[in-house]
């Protein structure tokens, strides 16, 4: 269901769950085994998730909530599915790298829910965005509510979710859902070259400015803290010191 690989500090997730990435138990439990190979490794800085099929993600698996509906604890069985998503998203969020969802086709429901828990949404024109769980009774209970207000605010988000709204790649970023959009003939190279500046930021550092951001709409969080506990640690740990070194002796600096 993926295709794994690293390279110069770039890892890249390909999705193949036919026919639409569907978020099957299968296909959950192989990107927590992902997730935990990520969390271990240090040989990245930033991962990319993308797709092998022309869909990002179609979402939740609707034929498996389907089947379980005749039983009598159903709502149980959906609400352990949907937590069990929702972890694994909050885990994806808090890897300590950079992570980039690559969006070349449709990421409806858990689909966009998963691009909502990476650092970076980055999009090609044939992208689509949506959140259309109210449709079928549901809702986006991976995180969407709250990943898409906070992310878009809360306007955004309730034409998106209570209107069901599919958004275009253009109207995307018009809202603050997309960070990039590029051409499709460019998508490749340029999704190359941003992964490989981000590749090149030293990894502890890259870690700490993720919590300093995190923090900022936190209640129980003083970014302003945050930032001064997190230079503190860069400084004790030497890598500031040998980087600042070797900018100061290039010739344009």
């Amino acid at each position: 269901m993926f295709d794994f690989s690293v390279k110069d500090r770039v890892a890249t997730v390909s999705m193949r769950n036919e026919p639409v990435n569907a978020l099957t138990l299968a296909f959950v439990e192989q990107l927590e085994l992902l997730v935990d190979d990520l969390e271990t490794r240090d040989d990245w800085n930033v991962v990319i998730i993308r797709s092998d099929l022309k869909i990002f993600s179609a979402g939740g698996d609707l034929a498996g909530m389907l089947s379980w509906m005749s039983a009598a604890d159903a709502d149980k069985r959906v609400a352990a599915y949907a937590h069990r998503v929702q972890q694994l998203m909050a885990r994806f969020e808090n890897l300590p790298g950079v992570t980039i969802a690559f969006v070349e086709g449709a990421a409806l429901g858990g689909g966009l829910e998963l691009a909502l828990s990476c650092d970076l949404r980055i999009a090609t024109a044939k992208a689509k965005f949506g959140l259309p769980e109210l449709k079928v009774g549901l809702l986006p209970a991976a995180g969407g509510t709250q990943r898409l207000t906070r992310q878009c605010g809360r306007g955004v988000a309730t034409r998106i979710m209570l209107v069901g709204d599919i958004l275009s790649a253009a109207e995307a970023v018009h809202v603050n859902l997309v960070e990039m959009l590029w051409e499709n003939d460019q998508a490749e190279a340029e999704l190359a070259v941003i992964a490989g500046r981000i590749a090149a930021m030293p990894r502890e550092a890259l870690g700490i400015v993720k919590g300093c951001i995190a923090g900022q709409d936190a209640a129980d969080t003083d970014g302003f803290a945050l930032e001064i506990i997190g230079i503190e640690k860069l400084v004790a740990g030497g890598e500031a010191k040998k980087r600042i070194a070797r900018f100061m002796q290039r010739p344009d600096a």
